[in-house]
């Protein structure tokens, strides 16, 4: 009976497996054919032209195709072709060309090394590669933020690693799109502008614990913003500058554009690229909070002017870093100089006292490195010259820049005659 049962079995199997192998055959014939035909579909539709939206004809590319944009962001095309930073740029990505785009929830694009924010008081836009529609300011990537129907309020965030008390410029390329059936009016406003916060409010957020979810009245009270401004169709510069009061600093790329349905404008995209963040000269040139410089607060010791023909080389040491500059001003005697006066041979006058001291104009270079011994030349200077000076060294103390000064110093030309009691103008 055991061996009738086995016969059957044989029998059946044997009976079976032409079907089971037939179909296999058609399973892998179906998945080759739905393979082949989605690969054919979408080399048909990348062999389409696509109208932008100021109206002009291009042809896609691999990655531009509708089957798969919403898959992946734009890639690099050409290593060769991809915008470089700007020289002492400190932002990373700035030009939103390095690094690829990363996938943020809902679902946006962000250029790698961004944050991206939005407010929720309006409904979200969507955040895309304005590569997509051929808006560059440097090729080939951008930051597009779009919608439908409706005002939004969003933008990027970069958290940067800055020398406190150091000035830093913030400066974006950035236009708005509005859009409709027919031109759309020029008026309709953007509200765009840049903004660094200088205590570097979101140093140290990962991007895994980040909420981008923010309205606009949430930002610290000391961010300094530039000008608001609308530049439609055409890209255009927006600059901040700002003093870091902290060792990181927060740039922030703000727009909140209108639609206006009267006039048939139904949505508003606006687009960032080309930011830089570049160390900056003071807005006045010098360190100094004032007009004058300040009093002696002890911070600034072991101070040292030595004089030669042409040139003044000044030294000092502070009790903390701090950066370094001199302040000094030409002084004219006002009585003329005769043999009856004091030859002065690498001379100083230490200090000025009663009234207020003079006005220093000039300026050296500003070093903002933090240092302990600091060491300016002021060269080139005139023969016989006769200058007042002052050191400055500036240090940040308790979240605020603070200016520290050495008592304002005379200084004249080795074999320069100044009249007695003349302290000049």
């Amino acid at each position: 009976m055991e061996r009738n049962v086995n016969d059957a079995w044989e029998s059946k199997e044997m009976a079976t497996s032409p079907r089971l192998e037939l179909s296999t055959a058609r399973c892998r014939a179906l998945v080759l054919a739905i393979v082949l035909g989605v690969a054919f579909l979408v080399l048909v539709v990348n062999r389409l032209p696509v109208q932008s939206d100021d109206g002009q004809v291009t042809q896609t590319d691999a990655f531009d195709s509708p089957l798969l944009m919403w898959k992946f962001p734009s890639p690099v095309k050409s290593s060769s072709a991809i915008s470089e930073s700007a020289p002492g740029d400190l932002l990373t990505n700035g030009n939103m060309d390095q690094l690829g785009f990363y996938w943020r929830y809902p679902n946006h694009w962000i250029p790698g090394a961004w944050f991206e924010w939005f407010s929720t008081f309006y409904r979200i836009p969507e955040f895309n590669d304005g590569h997509e529609r051929g808006f560059a300011h440097t090729y080939p990537s951008s930051q597009r933020l779009q919608l439908w129907g409706g005002d939004y309020a969003g933008g990027l965030m970069q958290s940067v690693t800055v020398t406190p008390c150091a000035y830093y410029q913030l400066e974006a390329y950035g236009q708005s799109r509005p859009g409709a059936d027919n031109p759309p009016p020029a008026d309709v406003a953007s509200h765009m502008k840049v903004g660094i916060e200088p205590y570097g409010w979101l140093s140290g957020r990962e991007i895994c614990k980040y909420d981008p979810a923010l309205e606009a009245d949430e930002f610290p009270d000391t961010v300094v913003w530039s000008p608001e401004a609308t530049h439609n169709f055409a890209f255009a510069p927006y600059s901040v500058t700002a003093e870091a009061l902290s060792t990181t600093v927060t740039v922030i790329l703000f727009s909140n554009p209108e639609v206006d349905w009267a006039r048939g404008v139904v949505w508003n995209d606006t687009v960032w690229d080309t930011a830089t963040l570049i160390q900056a000269p003071p807005p006045s040139g010098t360190i100094l909070d004032g007009t004058y410089t300040p009093v002696p607060d002890g911070l600034i010791t072991n101070l040292n002017v030595e004089a030669l023909d042409h040139a003044v080389i000044i030294e000092w040491d502070t009790s903390v870093p701090a950066s370094t500059q001199v302040v000094y001003r030409f002084v004219t005697p006002t009585a003329p100089i005769s043999g009856t006066g004091t030859l002065l041979l690498d001379s100083v006058y230490l200090p000025f006292v009663g009234g207020n001291p003079p006005l220093l104009d000039l300026y050296s270079p500003l070093d903002t490195t933090p240092l302990l011994h600091h060491r300016v030349e002021l060269t080139n200077l005139p023969a016989g010259y006769i200058i007042d000076l002052a050191a400055l060294s500036r240090r940040l103390e308790e979240q605020a820049c603070v200016t520290s000064a050495s008592s304002t110093t005379r200084v004249v030309a080795p074999g320069t005659v100044m009249p007695e009691g003349d302290r000049g103008q």
